[in-house]
């Protein structure tokens, strides 16, 4: 099965910010705490959750510098879209 962006993405619904399940596994594979994949899974409040979605991006930034640039994973959580839905900040 071919992988899509809709795999990795993260979004925002009702106010909050969720993480796909395989984005999950990964980043719990690059060091993530589990507690924090597992909350995520079920959206993060951007005010009341600081902490976790720092603790997320040092994650990804680990998981990124590990990955392979050809890659749907890669593009989608290395994209502008995702750095800003994790930082308020544009990527660029």
């Amino acid at each position: 099965m071919m992988e899509s962006m809709r795999d990795f993405a993260p979004y925002f619904r009702n106010g909050l910010l969720y993480l796909p399940p395989r984005t999950v596994d990964m980043l719990v594979m690059a060091g993530l705490d589990a507690t924090i994949g597992q909350a995520a899974l079920h959206g993060l409040a951007l005010d009341d959750h600081k902490v976790e979605i720092g603790q997320i991006n040092q994650a990804l930034e680990l998981l990124l510098s590990e990955m392979e640039e050809d890659t749907q994973a890669f593009q989608t959580l290395s994209s502008n879209d995702t750095q800003f839905m994790l930082t308020g900040k544009s990527g660029s």
